[in-house]
């Protein structure tokens, strides 16, 4: 009789019974132990060897076994009958035996749905949750995106074992989780910052809630990287009175810890947060970006005729679509670039420059297309000549915008030297008025650019913030300033600040750590000893020693003559770089320095941060709650 396989257990898919109480693995081929109850070594040895392989009922096949008294007549009933191969050992087929085998390899195959299948491991599961919020946050994805049914089919054809969050538990659990964590991150970061500066601005949503946005800003002293974090953008539904703006910079100061390193807060020039600012006891730094805006657009109000006529211009394309469609005909029949119309936003700086230079690089086209189209809209010589005069002016603001406004370089030591070289150029175009050709207007608009950089630029010198930020900007040092008196006056008191720093903390270091009854010991073991271990070298080393300062006061006044007597720095390089390389040289004016060199000198990060609000809270997303917002905002300016 042929042995027969058990088959109440469906662990017998994977292993051949060869002997009594003995299995073989169909993978491996190991020889297994069983007792007559129990097949928990056979299990046991699957997880342990074959954790990929499913456990499961599968298709069972027929097993042929072969009795042991098969003849070669027997094996000559084969399909393929004269080729007969005989086992020596019991006398089976070769043919049989290898019929057996394709069965057996048959019923234990797996398919790959057991693979893709198998249920994901907590921290894997975790960790794509942890990016799916990521990917929300960072590209302003709504939270209902996981219910919706082309998304989850996406998702399941990825990673068939992944299981989205429901949009409850997206919303309740896993955001605030992710919220919690990336907040004890920054709080790490903003604990190992030597000094922070900090941007503050107010903004409004469209559902009429209002935000107040903090920002922090410091260098990291490992990586000579300048860093930036968004500490919150917060709703805030009392009077932006400077009482309750200084209140709640306050809070916020404190609840990041940052009492003792902030040195300056950076703003717009509103009197209710300059004054808060004031009441705070922070130092005061005004946007520069916004102070060259305000300038821009008084010198504008000159050519505000033109400029009504070019807005016309482009609102007749943005509303016509048969004006439009003309318009990109005759750009392609001149061989010109394709380009749309812009226009102007008020709240949106250097936009003006923007809307004047693409209307004037399509020049041709537009005059030819309102020829057909809108004749009376058209403009004349003297307004496409104004267009031309001033845009090399407004060009100007636009780089010092766009350069200035970097949250990853050094900005607020540039400032000077922008302000310098501001009113160089400014005086280049003035002296270019005695042209009679020039229109009256123009000559305003450069009059009166004139007037508002020397009122609003002209103290800047005198600043000892801007001062010291560019003295110790390797790239420009004394040569920063335009005039020389200022930076005299400026590093003599830069001098005394060192100085007197230095020796309170040597004061400090020496209090703790001698005490007074120590130095009258220490004294007199050192006058005691001193007969008895003369030296030949005392004579030498008395003389050196009136040489060499014995304190840490005249050591940074050194230090500050030294850095300034080397060559300056190219304007391309990173002086974060620079310093971090010399910090063992300069160890005291690099500890004062990165207290200036992290200040900035915009308050565009918040601006920028107003910009991913209003990406979030969208009219199909108005009604997201405020605190929501928030989260989403910090992770999407953190991660």
């Amino acid at each position: 009789m042929a042995m027969r396989r058990r088959k109440t257990s469906i662990l017998w898919d994977h292993f051949s019974e060869t002997e009594k109480e003995k299995a073989k693995c169909n993978y491996c081929k190991e020889v297994i132990c069983f007792s007559s109850g129990s097949l928990g070594n056979l299990s046991r040895h699957l997880n342990r060897k074959h954790a990929g392989i499913s456990i499961r009922p599968l298709e069972r096949q027929p097993v042929i076994t072969p009795s042991a008294s098969a003849t070669p007549e027997t094996a000559s009933a084969s399909p393929n009958p004269g080729v007969i191969n005989v086992d020596n050992e019991n006398g089976v087929s070769h043919r049989a035996r290898q019929s057996q085998t394709q069965l057996q390899s048959r019923s234990v195959q797996q398919k790959m749905d057991s693979f893709t299948e198998r249920p994901l491991s907590q921290q894997k599961q975790s960790k794509i949750d942890q990016q799916l919020i990521t990917m929300i946050a960072k590209e302003y994805h709504p939270l209902r995106l996981v219910e919706e049914p082309q998304f989850g089919k996406f998702v399941s054809l990825l990673c068939p074992a992944y299981r989205l969050p429901t949009r409850k538990t997206l919303s309740q659990n896993l955001l605030p989780q992710l919220f919690l964590k990336l907040e004890q991150e920054v709080k790490t970061k903003i604990e190992n910052a030597p000094a922070i500066c900090l941007t503050t601005d107010a903004w409004t949503s469209i559902n009429n809630q209002s935000f107040i946005a903090v920002t922090a800003h410091y260098i990291d002293s490992e990586s000579a990287q300048l860093c930036s974090n968004l500490l919150g953008c917060t709703e805030y539904n009392q009077s932006h009175s400077s009482d309750n703006m200084c209140a709640f910079l306050k809070d916020q100061i404190s609840k990041w810890k940052i009492d003792q390193k902030v040195g300056a807060i950076v703003s717009d020039n509103a009197k209710n947060i300059l004054s808060a600012v004031q009441k705070g006891n922070w130092r005061s730094i005004g946007c520069f970006a916004h102070l060259l805006n305000l300038v821009v657009q008084a010198a504008l109000q000159n050519i505000e005729d033109t400029l009504k006529k070019v807005k016309s211009v482009v609102e007749f394309f943005k509303r016509s679509t048969q004006a439009l469609y003309k318009l990109k005909e005759i750009q392609s029949q001149m061989d010109l670039p394709t380009l749309k119309l812009k226009q102007d936003v008020p709240t949106r700086w250097n936009s003006t420059y923007d809307m004047l230079d693409r209307i004037l690089k399509i020049k041709n086209a537009v005059i030819a297309t309102l020829a057909i189209v809108r004749n009376e809209l058209s403009l004349n010589n003297e307004d496409w000549d104004i267009l031309e005069r001033i845009l090399p002016i407004l060009k100007i603001f636009l780089d010092i915008t766009v350069e200035i406004s970097s949250e990853k370089n050094v900005s607020l030591s540039k400032v000077i030297v922008y302000c310098r070289l501001l009113k160089f150029e400014i005086s280049r175009f003035t002296e270019q008025l005695s042209d009679p050709q020039i229109p009256e207007c123009v000559r305003k608009f450069v009059k009166k650019i004139q007037e508002e950089v020397q009122s609003r630029f002209n103290n800047l010198e005198k600043n000892f913030l801007y001062a010291e930020a560019t003295i110790f900007d390797p790239r420009f040092k004394n040569k920063g300033f335009r005039d020389n008196m200022n930076f005299k006056s400026a590093f003599d008191k830069l001098k005394q600040k060192v100085a007197s720093q230095q020796q309170r903390s040597f004061q400090i270091q020496t209090a703790s750590s001698t005490s007074p009854v120590e130095e009258v010991v220490a004294v007199a073991s050192i006058s005691s000893s001193t007969s008895a271990n003369a030296s030949i070298w005392d004579a030498f080393d008395k003389e050196i020693s009136s040489l060499v300062p014995e304190n840490t006061v005249a050591a940074g006044i050194i230090e500050l003559e030294k850095y300034l007597n080397e060559p300056p720095l190219k304007r391309t390089e990173n002086p974060l770089i620079w310093w971090n390389a010399r910090k063992c040289v300069y160890p005291i004016l690099y500890r004062y320095m990165l207290k200036r060199l992290n200040l900035v000198a915009t308050s565009v990060p918040c601006e920028r941060t107003f910009s991913k609000a209003g990406m979030i809270l969208t009219d199909k997303r108005s009604r997201l709650s405020a605190s929501k917002a928030s989260q989403l905002l910090f992770i999407s300016s953190n991660m």
